[in-house]
């Protein structure tokens, strides 16, 4: 699960880096929206470590600062992130039917990886595909086109799951692929003026429903 709440939490873990800033984490926030809402609008890039520095810094940022931030950054993500009760289990009996792959949009790649293994999922995914990897968010095509290579398994046989509108159900679809939005951990929308011709094919309220 991560939401608005870990999103503060990670952005408060990098606060005593920089020089004081009043209002760090809403500041943070502004900075890192702005990225993804230029990117959103344009061409799906994913954003950097050095970017949101400079727009903390007003462009003024030391390569010190960027590898003590991208280092903070991976220790809070990892420290932050949490495999909830039953996951284990719920991804082996899926995976017994079909191959299984995550397609996770953040700024470093390695995080990810470390929070699954550490989490003991890791091995439960044929692949992991990170934007930070690609250099591309979703719902760009290129991370689902890895995706499904990496699986074997044909688009119209493949699901999509995820709990954000935009980046997963849209890029789902635009992809080929079946797709399902979550509403077990935190609700969103279920629609987006970018892509209105776009439904899930299902609604979720838990992953346990996967099963079924």
């Amino acid at each position: 699960p991560w939401g608005e709440a870990e999103t503060t939490r990670l952005f408060d873990a990098l606060e005593p880096l920089f020089e004081p800033i009043d209002d760090f984490a809403a500041r943070a926030v502004a900075a890192r929206d702005s990225i993804l809402t230029e990117r959103e609008n344009t061409d799906l890039r994913e954003g950097t470590v050095e970017e949101f520095v400079a727009a903390m810094c007003n462009g003024n940022s030391t390569t010190g600062l960027v590898d003590a931030v991208a280092q903070r950054f991976h220790e809070a993500f990892v420290e932050i992130c949490t495999v909830p009760p039953g996951l284990r289990d719920l991804l082996d009996d899926l995976g017994r039917h079909q191959p299984l792959a995550v397609l996770s949009n953040f700024v470093l790649t390695r995080p990810v990886e470390e929070a699954l293994e550490r989490g003991g999922v890791a091995d439960a995914f044929v692949h992991i595909e990170v934007s930070a990897t690609s250099g591309f968010m979703k719902p760009h095509p290129e991370p689902f086109e890895i995706a499904v290579e990496a699986m074997g398994i044909a688009r119209e046989r493949t699901l999509m799951v995820g709990d954000n509108f935009f980046a997963d159900v849209v890029g789902g679809y635009r992809a080929g692929l079946l797709t399902a939005l979550t509403h077990q951990y935190r609700e969103g929308p279920t629609s987006d003026p970018r892509a209105p011709e776009v439904r899930a094919d299902r609604i979720l309220n838990s992953l346990d429903e996967l099963r079924a």
